[in-house]
């Protein structure tokens, strides 16, 4: 592994313990004065086993629903029901921890927004990941120990001692919205990545856990709506071999090797039961064969989807739910009532031990991480907010960005024109390594696109230029102090455009957006593309910032198709056009099919800013072709390139005038939901073979070392 950085993540731990509790910390129910401290489950001295037994055997009936019921903490519900009179206040289960802790500022101190996962399993650095996870753990625990933070969604005052997160679902589509929330396409990465991860934000005391992981979505999910289907109670139908290889090995990790707390179940079902109902998932394949001893969630409204299981009544659901192994239904509307799982314990649908049994392993989470335990006898009750968006997690963020960009391209080209600059002493971008540096003295010169210089006439183009939430991922609450109104809270987050003004001075740098806003659509979209152009062509290098946010594409819709929105390819090819033979860097927001940067621009492909509302439905024609060479029968089917191997899979080559998959040959109608179901579906990272461009990308493992000799990546 590649080292994080000299300001490593662990001696901030060390620094940490020695700070403070500035509250008390939340949720913590066997201090001082407490309704349960003279009970035995406050009783360190006993095993925790007979400590959540002994809880368990207090609880009413109405208490222990009450406590597998939890909201997604969206309104003023509680996350559970707890039960006061024993000393259990209501609990948040509910804090995401995707990429940082999703929590309010404190003060000036907000939670650092570390890169997506996208980018994070760029860098193929297992320390990385384990020490991001650890300073997560560090921040929710700093947020807990507080015990005055919480979320503007949400009445709770904070998160509590465990979190959902990391997302190990794998890129199957580039058009899936929620590709920037997980690493890879290939099982052994994102499993890796769960070991490190799960392993850096639980902590490495032998007794008591830092923060408990969920591991999430467990299974078989990489769709959101496609071809009249959406996520909520998707069935599709996957082979055996395929849900082996693809979709379990990555939990497999998670829990055997991270020792994960908690997992997360998903809308999806397979073959016709829900992953959440299932017991052969649930309870033999993860508790029984694999030893998960922590607790399963459902993804929020997962019990009452329209698939199999939305087809039952409600006592018959919450019985299946529950003999499944699923120990919190988080709702709304939720399947564990009062209503419905007294009537299936009356019924003798579901006897009370397996009620007791989802009871007891959602406390003894709680347990391992020592809310029952007095607070100076733990390791991780003692971080104090200094932890809280730190500099050395600040450092860490940047120094992982940093190891997530993967530059595959910087060749070297004539410069029929000398940079004009009077200042170009400084570079900016990678190193060129000192082959084909351009001549000063003026003449013509083999020149790598990069490093870019300083002080140098610099045209910054492109609706991107000014974006700052869309940098950010999705999954956080706050960006900047102070916790006031969305118009300021991303205030403190510098925009490409002044990033790059600031390097090269302002005075050489010019913004000509080309696009009022990222669907670059509007009248005067036109006027803006010419002006846009002649920036270009006044400009010594050229630097395109385009591509999709938040209402392109995110959680709950999936893209049409992988092309840029509105006219921003346009605005690629005019300003491309008028910027050559300059040098011309394009950098893309979201995985995007760029034609127009194709052999003059340096390409980047940003998927950590995205997220995004709204539903649009897939073409009905898939218009992918194999490239010249290759034979393929279908899109499941291996293909044969004369004087080469056999691989895992075809390589496409879009339509000329269609490019809308990165090269990906979609089953019959083309739709997101059908091409789930292919084993052998062709990987994010195939290329289309006419995009020949200088090219780096930003985020996602999207290649990996295991290349076929077809150039073909495989997906495991």
């Amino acid at each position: 592994d590649l080292p994080v950085s000299s300001r490593m993540w662990r001696p901030l731990v060390v620094a940490a313990a020695a700070v403070a509790v500035h509250a008390v910390p939340q949720y913590h129910s066997c201090l001082e004065g407490g309704n349960g401290t003279h009970l035995p489950y406050c009783n360190a001295a006993l095993s925790v086993d007979e400590r959540v037994n002994d809880l368990v055997s207090r609880l009413t009936l109405s208490e222990k629903i009450g406590l597998i019921q939890i909201s997604g903490c969206t309104n003023s519900m509680p996350a559970d029901g707890g039960a006061t009179r024993i000393g259990l206040e209501p609990y948040n289960w509910g804090t995401e921890m995707l990429h940082g802790a999703q929590a309010k500022c404190a003060g000036d101190r907000c939670p650092t927004i570390f890169p997506v996962l996208a980018t994070t399993g760029a860098t193929f650095n297992r320390s990385a990941w384990q020490a991001v996870g650890s300073a997560v753990g560090d921040e929710m625990r700093a947020i807990n120990n507080n015990g005055t933070i919480g979320r503007t969604d949400c009445s709770l005052s904070g998160p509590g001692v465990s979190g959902w997160g990391p997302n190990i679902n794998l890129v199957r589509d580039p058009r899936w919205g929620r590709n920037i929330e997980v690493a890879t396409e290939d099982p052994y990465i994102a499993g890796q990545l769960a070991i490190a991860w799960v392993k850096g934000v639980q902590g490495d005391d032998p007794k008591y856990v830092k923060i408990a992981a969920s591991l999430k979505h467990f299974s078989a999910y990489s769709m959101e709506n496609s071809d009249g289907a959406n996520r909520f109670g998707f069935d599709p139908t996957i082979s055996a071999r395929d849900v082996a290889e693809s979709y379990l090995p990555m939990f497999k990790a998670g829990i055997v090797d991270g020792g994960a707390l908690g997992m997360m179940c998903s809308y999806t079902s397979l073959n016709g039961t829900a992953f959440c109902e299932s017991e052969r998932w649930l309870a033999r394949w993860a508790r029984g064969k694999h030893g998960f001893r922590g607790n399963v969630v459902t993804d929020c409204g997962a019990l009452t989807m329209p698939g199999p299981e939305g087809k039952m009544d409600g006592p018959h659901n919450a019985a299946k739910g529950l003999l499944a192994g699923a120990d919190l239904n988080c709702g709304q509307p939720w399947a564990y009532t009062q209503q419905n799982v007294t009537a299936a314990i009356d019924s003798g649908l579901v006897p009370m031990s397996v009620l007791d049994a989802a009871v007891g392993r959602s406390l003894k989470v709680r347990m391992l991480a020592g809310v029952f335990d007095p607070l100076e006898a733990q390791p991780y009750t003692t971080i104090g907010l200094e932890a809280l968006g730190s500099d050395a997690h600040r450092q860490l963020a940047l120094d992982v960005a940093a190891q997530g960009l993967v530059l595959l391209q910087n060749p070297a080209r004539r410069a029929e024109a000398p940079i004009t600059s009077a200042n170009n002493s400084g570079e900016v971008g990678p190193a060129s390594g000192g082959a084909g540096v351009p001549s000063r003295s003026g003449g013509a010169a083999a020149v790598p696109t990069l490093p870019f210089k300083t002080g140098v006439a610099t045209a910054v183009i492109g609706p991107h230029a000014v974006s700052r939430e869309a940098l950010l991922g999705t999954y956080f609450d706050l960006a900047c102090p102070p916790n006031a109104t969305a118009a300021v809270q991303f205030g403190c987050v510098q925009s490409p455009l002044e990033a790059i003004a600031e390097l090269n001075g302002g005075d050489a740098t010019v913004h000509a957006p080309g696009c009022a806003n990222i669907a670059c659509d509007a009248l005067d979209t036109v006027k803006m593309i010419d002006d846009a152009a002649a920036a270009a062509a006044k400009a010594d290098q050229v630097i395109l910032l385009v591509g999709i946010d938040q209402k392109v594409e995110g959680e709950g819709h999936d893209r049409l198709d992988t092309r840029l929105p509105g006219f921003q390819s346009a605005l690629v090819t005019k300003c491309s056009a008028s910027a050559s033979p300059r040098s011309s860097f394009c950098s893309t927001v979201g995985l995007s099919h760029l034609t127009p940067c194709r052999q003059r621009l340096w390409r980047s492909s940003r998927p950590s800013t995205l997220g995004s509302k709204g539903r649009k439905r897939w073409p009905r024609r898939s218009t992918a072709r194999p490239t010249a060479g290759a034979s393929c029968r279908s899109p499941s089917t291996t293909a044969t390139t004369p004087g080469r191997s056999r691989c895992s899979t075809c390589r496409f080559s879009p339509h000329p005038a269609e490019p809308t998959s990165f090269g990906r040959a979609r089953p019959r109608s083309g739709s997101l939901a059908r091409a789930s179901r292919t084993p052998s579906s062709p990987p994010l990272s195939v290329q289309p073979a006419r995009l020949a461009a200088v090219t780096v990308t930003v985020t996602a493992a999207r290649t990996h070392a295991q290349t076929l000799s077809c150039g073909v990546p495989r997906t495991r």
